[in-house]
C-alpha cells in the first residue's frame, strides 16, 4: 500500500492542544497514534486466536525396525506423497536411527498436506514406507512390529462349513467285493435286499427302499438309474458304469460309491438331490453335474472328477469335498451351497460365487481362467494356492488369504470387497489391478502378526476423480511402483488410504521376503551389503514458502499484499549422526516490490543465539549498510539476526522508487530469470537440531524506517528484534498485546506466509477479491477453505497479467 503519512495525517498537527510549527523533515512523517485507517476488509475481522498459518506444526518421533542391532544407522526420510509412485514427492525432512535412537524433530506441514508418508531405509538399502495423518499435530511412527516365526496352515482360520470325510477304508462305503453272490434282477429284487450286478444288467430302476447293489463287471445302461430312498449303488474297484444321464436318479438318502479304479461315465448331465451322496475313489466324467438339497459330493485322495461343462451347486446345505483331482470347464457356487477343494482343482473358464451365505474354501491348488465373485458374499476362504490365469472379478465380496496362502492372478477388479491377508500370506497382480470404491472397512487388510504380501505390477482407479478407491491397512506389505496418486487433486481429497501399519515398497527395495512352499511361490529380497550412512550427510528439502508483507504497519494498507514478495526455497544442511547440523544454506529471492519507499529485509533465527553463529556467507548480493558483528549477524541483537537485502528497489537494479512485478505490462517489471537470488549459509559454533532453520523458527521480516529504533513489520504472531520500535505496538491499527504481534485490532495481519509459490494480486487489488475464498478462510479463523490460495482471479494476478 502507498499512502503518504503526511496527507494522511494532515488532520492530526494539532496533537493535544499543541501546534506543531517546527521544520519538518522530508523523509519523516508525523505520527498519531490514535489515527485509524480504513479497514480493508470493511468490517470484517478475524476471531481471536485466530494465528493466520497456513501450515501447521508437527511433532515428528520414529522408530525404525532394526534388524542390525544399533550396528547401524537407518535412513528416514519424510514425504507430502509417496516417493515410490509420486515423482513430484517433496521431502520435507530426513535424518537418521537406529535402536536405542529415534527421529526426532519438529515439521512445518502444509495444511493442504493431510498426510506425511514416511520412509526407512535400512543399512542394505531395502526400504519401507508409512502414511500418518497430519490431523493431530503429533506422529509417532513405529516400524517395528511383533514378529511371529508361526506361519503354518495350522493358524488358519476356521472352515465356513463343517464337511465330514468320508474314510476311504471303510468297506461299508468303499466295498471291494460284494457282499452276496444273488444277481441282481431288474423284475425280481425286495426291499432292502443286496444284490450282485452284473455285465447282463443294462437297466437300474430301484422302486423298493433300502436296496444295496454291487456292480461287479462293466455295464452299460440303456436309461438313466433310478435308486429308491436309502439305496445304495456300489461300483467295484476296476469296474466302469456307463449311463446317458443321471438326473432324475432317486429318491431321498441314497448313495452311489465310485470304487478305486473304478469308472462312472455319464454321457450326459449329473443331477444330485434330496440328500443324495457321490463318494468317489475312481473317475467320475459327466457333462454338467450339480448337486442341490443337502446333497454331498466326496471326491477322495485318489477320486477323478471330469467334468466337460459345468459343476454346480444350488442349494444351502448342499456341499462338494475335493481331495482329489477335479476338472471342469465352469464350477458355479449358487443358492447358498458350499464347495471345498484339498489337492486340486483346474477351471478351463469360470469359476463364480454368486450368492450371499455360499462359500467357498480352497486348501489345495485351485487354478481357473476366470473368477467371479458377487452378491455381498463374505465366504470365500484361500488355505493355499489360487492361480487365476485372466480375471478375478470381485464385487461386494470378502476373501480370506489365509497364513502363508497364495493368491495370482493376470488381472483384478475390485469394487467395495474386502480381502484379508494372514501372516506371510501373499497376493499377487501380474498385469493390472482395477479398483472402483471401497468404503473405509474394505479393501487389503493383513491381520496376521507377520507381515502380508501384497504385490502388483500395476493399479488404476475405475474413476480417477472420486475418493475411496482402495484402501490398505493393517500388517500389509504393498510392492507396486505404478499406482495412481493418493492425492486426489490440489484440496488435499484423498483417492486412497494406507493405516494400521501398512507399508508400501519398490519392487527393487521390497523388504518383505515369503519362503516358497506347496501353497506359496514366494518372494526374495535384494539385499545389499549392510552399510552406514557417510556423515555428515547433505540433506537438500523442496520445500518452497512465498512471503507477502505489506509495508504500512501500524496502518492498514490497500492488503494487495505485495509491497514485498519473498520467496524461500532451497534449504540444505550437513547432518550428523545425532541429527544435529553446523551448516545450513537457504536461498531467498525476490519477487515483487509494489512500494514507493527504501525496504530492507532480514530473518532472525527465534532458537538460535547471535552467539551461536561462527559466519554467514552470501554467494551474492551481500548486504552493506546493516551494523554486523565479525560473525555476520547483525549487532546488538540477542538471536541470531541475518540481513537479506538493504534496500529492495536497487536489489531489483532500479535507481527509482516504483511499482516491480505488480503492474501489467510496466517497464520496471523484471523477468524471472533475472530476479536476484540471495544464497546465505550458516556456519554455527556448535551444532544444533535442524529444526532451528524451519520455517516455523526462521522469522522473517522487513524494514521501513531504518531509525535507530526501527519500523520492523513481521508475521503476525512473531516477535519483533531488539532493535524495533516496540512503541509502536497498539498504536493506530495494531492491537499487539504481551506477545501477541502484528495483528491488527481486528485481528488482522501485515503478512502470510504461503507454503509454496504463489501467485500475489496486482497493485492495488485487494487480495479477498483476488482470492475469493480468503475471506471466509479469514473470518472462520482458519476453519474455512484452507486451501484458499488455490483458487484465484486470472484477471487478478500479476503472473497471469504481466503484459
Amino acid at each position: 500500500m502507498k499512502i503518504n503519512f503526511r496527507e494522511s495525517l494532515a488532520a492530526t498537527l494539532i496533537v493535544s492542544g499543541v501546534v506543531f510549527s517546527s521544520c519538518v523533515d522530508s523523509d519523516k512523517n508525523f505520527y498519531d497514534p490514535n489515527y485509524r485507517a480504513q479497514n480493508p476488509m470493511g468490517n470484517i475481522s478475524a476471531p481471536n486466536g485466530f494465528d493466520w498459518l497456513l501450515f501447521s506444526s508437527i511433532n515428528l518421533n520414529v522408530k525404525v525396525n532394526d534388524t542390525f542391532n544399533g550396528q547401524y544407522h537407518y535412513t528416514v526420510e519424510v514425504f507430502d506423497n509417496n516417493p515410490v509412485i509420486s515423482p513430484d514427492a517433496t521431502l520435507l525432512t530426513k535424518g537418521f536411527a537406529k535402536l536405542g535412537q529415534d527421529f526426532t524433530t519438529e515439521l512445518p506441514v502444509s495444511n493442504s498436506i493431510p498426510m506425511l508418508y514416511i520412509r526407512q531405509i535400512a543399512p542394505d538399502g531395502l526400504a519401507s514406507i508409512r502414511a500418518y495423518s497430519t490431523e493431530n499435530g503429533v506422529v509417532d511412527c513405529d516400524f517395528s512390529t511383533p514378529v511371529t516365526t508361526q506361519t503354518t496352515r495350522s493358524m488358519s482360520t476356521r472352515a465356513f462349513t463343517t464337511m465330514t470325510t468320508p474314510d476311504s477304508e471303510d468297506k461299508s462305503i468303499f466295498p471291494e467285493v460284494s457282499p452276496t453272490n444273488e444277481i441282481f434282477d431288474q423284475n425280481n429284487f425286495k426291499a432292502n435286499g443286496s444284490y450282485k450286478v452284473t455285465a447282463k444288467t443294462t437297466k437300474i430302476n430301484i422302486w423298493a427302499s433300502g436296496v444295496s447293489l454291487y456292480v461287479t463287471e462293466n455295464i452299460t445302461l440303456s436309461e438313466e438309474t433310478y435308486l429308491a430312498a436309502n439305496c445304495k449303488l456300489f461300483i467295484l474297484p476296476n469296474v466302469t458304469v456307463t449311463m446317458p444321464q443321471s438326473k432324475n436318479n432317486g429318491q431321498i438318502n441314497c448313495l452311489i460309491s465310485v470304487g478305486k479304479g473304478a469308472t462312472l461315465k455319464i454321457e450326459n448331465d449329473m443331477q444330485l438331490d434330496s440328500n443324495y451322496k457321490l463318494y468317489n475313489q475312481g473317475t467320475l466324467t459327466a457333462r454338467n453335474v450339480t448337486y442341490t438339497n443337502s446333497s454331498f459330493i466326496y471326491n477322495g485322495e485318489k477320486g477323478i472328477i471330469n467334468i466337460s461343462g459345468k459343476l454346480t451347486g444350488t442349494n444351502g446345505n448342499s456341499n462338494m469335498l475335493n481331495e482329489g483331482e477335479v476338472t471342469a470347464t465352469d464350477i458355479a457356487v449358487t443358492g447358498d451351497s458350499h464347495i471345498k477343494n484339498i489337492n486340486k482343482v483346474t477351471v478351463a473358464q469360470l469359476t463364480s460365487l454368486n450368492c450371499k451365505n455360499g462359500s467357498w474354501e480352497n486348501e489345495g491348488e485351485w487354478t481357473t481362467t476366470n473368477m467371479h465373485i458377487e452378491g455381498w458374499n463374505d465366504y470365500s476362504l484361500n488355505k493355499c494356492k489360487l492361480i487365476v490365469n485372466q480375471l478375478l472379478d470381485l464385487h461386494e465380496a470378502k476373501i480370506i488369504n489365509d497364513a502363508g496362502a497364495f493368491i495370482k492372478t493376470s488381472r483384478l477388479y475390485m469394487d467395495n470387497t474386502l480381502i484379508e491377508m494372514g501372516a506371510k500370506a501373499m497376493f499377487t497382480v501380474e498385469e493390472q489391478a482395477e479398483f472402483r470404491y471401497h468404503t473405509k472397512n474394505r479393501g487389503f487388510k493383513g491381520t496376521g502378526n507377520e507381515k502380508a504380501l501384497l504385490k502388483m505390477k500395476k493399479a488404476v482407479a475405475t474413476n480417477p476423480d472420486n475418493n475411496d478407491m482402495i484402501h490398505y491397512s493393517g500388517n500389509l506389505q504393498i510392492v507396486c511402483d505404478d499406482h495412481p496418486d493418493s492425492k486426489r487433486d490440489q484440496w488435499g481429497n484423498i483417492r486412497w488410504t494406507m493405516t494400521g501399519g501398512a507399508e508400501w515398497a519398490s519392487e527393487s527395495t521390497n523388504p518383505v521376503e515369503i519362503a516358497k512352499s506347496e501353497c506359496s511361490e514366494g518372494s526374495v529380497t535384494n539385499p545389499l551389503p549392510p552399510t552406514e550412512p557417510e556423515f555428515p550427510t547433505i540433506i537438500e528439502t523442496a520445500n518452497k514458502y512465498t512471503l507477502l508483507f505489506e509495508d504500512q504497519w501500524p496502518l492498514y494498507g490497500d492488503y494487495d499484499m505485495n509491497d514485498i514478495v519473498i520467496q524461500l526455497k532451497g534449504l540444505k544442511y550437513e547432518l550428523d549422526s545425532k541429527n544435529k547440523t553446523n551448516k545450513v544454506t537457504f536461498t531467498v529471492t525476490l519477487r515483487a516490490v509494489g512500494a514507493t519507499k527504501a525496504i530492507a529485509a532480514a530473518v532472525m533465527l527465534d532458537k538460535v543465539p547471535a552467539s551461536s553463529i561462527n559466519s554467514i556467507a552470501y554467494k551474492a548480493h551481500k548486504p552493506t549498510t546493516f551494523n554486523l558483528q565479525n560473525s555476520g549477524v547483525e549487532a546488538g541483537q540477542s538471536q541470531a539476526v541475518i540481513p537479506l537485502f538493504d534496500d529492495a528497489h536497487k536489489l531489483m537494479g532500479k535507481n527509482t522508487r516504483e511499482f516491480i512485478n505488480t503492474q501489467s505490462g510496466s517497464d520496471n517489471n523484471v523477468s524471472n530469470s533475472d530476479l536476484p537470488e540471495i544464497e546465505i549459509t550458516v556456519n554455527l559454533t556448535n551444532s544444533i537440531e535442524e529444526s532451528a532453520f524451519n520455517i516455523n523458527n526462521m522469522n522473517f521480516f522487513i524494514i521501513t524506517d531504518r531509525a535507530q529504533q526501527r519500523k520492523e513489520i513481521h508475521m503476525p504472531g512473531r516477535q519483533p528484534s531488539d532493535l524495533a520500535n516496540t512503541q509502536l505496538f497498539g498504536g493506530n491499527d495494531d492491537g499487539s498485546t504481551g506477545t501477541k504481534y502484528y495483528i491488527s485490532k481486528e485481528n488482522l495481519a501485515w503478512g502470510i506466509i504461503i507454503p509454496q509459490s504463489f501467485k500475489w494480486p496486482l497493485e492495488y487489488r485487494n487480495i479477498k477479491d483476488v482470492y475469493k475464498e480468503f475471506e471466509s478462510w479469514v473470518t472462520s479463523g482458519g476453519t474455512e477453505n484452507p486451501k484458499w490460495y488455490t483458487t484465484f482471479d486470472n484477471n487478478g494476478t500479476f503472473q497471469n497479467n504481466k503484459n
